[in-house]
């Protein structure tokens, strides 16, 4: 009896399930104290939320959050607002970690307070978030595996965040064009890709990735800067790009057979125009194999180099981008490299100005 109790009761999900596919919900307001909201179970659903002015708000799930709930696979959700105290937030979910999700979501706002969030779990979600001005902040979070995600910031307070959990052969972008910046993006898997590309204002950028072939690239086009970067795991490639203003960028890398790629002389790997000014730039490397290759532009400078086990390499001698070893171009300049094991190599050189240099290996 028990047994059949049970077989009824799955049944009867799988029909309500069945039951709630290919919904199609919309939801448009124009003004004043707007909010809205679409709930939807199941597979192949569609929600749509369009909002104008005021206060807005909006919200739209599909599935529940947590494990054996209603699940929404193949779901797209989005959300558009335009000016006033927005907000938006979008949630998605599938039954089991191994389950298809490729479920679609986007956010799109224009004007003053935006505010943003996403929420997907499980595999091929693919999602946007776009911001035009005012007091943007987004942030994401996808699970498992080739999830792809998006957000765009332009103008006053910035901030964003991605988030991918369990994820391999993920994707994940920000990009950030004026005023205050942030940045963020963890990834937490094997064969992902992060990248953050800020033009001009506070900046600062960070990255976190762990797990083995992930890349991450962080380009900074003036002012503030900052950039705090990690990587664990094997075969990661880490590339930081900044044209100028008041620098300060460290890298870490923790594993074997990892490379990482600084250049502050302008943009795109190679020589470039000069650019750097306050610079510092402290980059360590545990494990063994690993390459550093890169440059800095004028001003403060200063860089400090750790490696940590056995054929780690400062390269010298062309290839990885060509910077040999790392160069320091004018001014104040300093430069230390420290490599503890055997088998280790490194160049460095300095162009002009205070100059030092020291090399130790041991």
């Amino acid at each position: 009896m028990k047994n059949s109790l049970f077989t009824l009761a799955i049944f009867g999900l799988a029909t309500s399930v069945a039951l709630a596919q290919n919904n199609v919900a919309s939801t448009a307001t124009t003004g004043n104290n707007n909010t809205a909201q679409v709930n939807q179970v199941g597979a192949e659903n569609e929600g749509s939320i369009d909002q104008a002015g005021d206060r807005n708000n909006a919200s739209i799930r599909q599935g529940r959050q947590g494990l054996f709930r209603p699940i929404s696979n193949n779901g797209l959700a989005t959300i558009e607002q335009a000016g006033d105290n927005n907000q938006a937030s979008i949630k998605q979910q599938v039954l089991l970690a191994w389950s298809t999700a490729q479920n679609s979501h986007s956010i799109s706002q224009t004007g003053n307070r935006n505010d943003a969030s996403l929420e997907a779990l499980t595999g091929g979600n693919s999602g946007s978030v776009e911001q035009l001005g005012n007091r943007n902040i987004a942030s994401g979070i996808q699970g498992i595996s080739a999830n792809k995600l998006t957000i765009e910031q332009n103008g006053l307070r910035n901030e964003a965040s991605v988030n991918q959990i369990f994820s391999f052969d993920g994707l994940a972008e920000i990009e950030q064009v004026g005023d205050a910046n942030e940045g963020d993006v963890n990834q937490v898997g094997n064969s992902n890709f992060g990248k953050i590309e800020q033009f001009g204002s506070g900046n600062d950028s960070y990255f976190g990735q762990a797990g083995s072939n992930n890349e991450a690239s962080v380009v900074t086009y003036g002012d503030g800067n900052r950039t705090v970067g990690a990587q664990a795991g094997e075969g990661n490639n880490q590339r930081t790009e900044i044209t100028g203003n008041g620098n300060d960028f460290s890298v870490t890398q923790l594993g074997d057979d990892n490379f990482s790629y600084v250049n502050a002389r302008g943009t795109g790997p190679g020589a470039n125009g000069l650019q750097s000014f306050n610079s510092d730039l402290s980059i360590l490397q545990e494990g063994n194999e690993n390459e550093i290759s890169g440059a800095m532009g004028g001003n403060n400078n200063s860089l400090t180099i750790s490696q940590d086990g056995t054929g780690n390499l400062v390269l010298g001698g062309g290839a990885k981008w060509d910077a040999e070893g790392f160069t320091i171009s004018g001014n104040n300049n300093v430069g230390s490299i420290m490599q503890v094991g055997t088998g280790n190599s490194a160049t460095m050189s300095m162009i002009g100005n205070g100059n030092t240099a020291t090399i130790s290996q041991r």
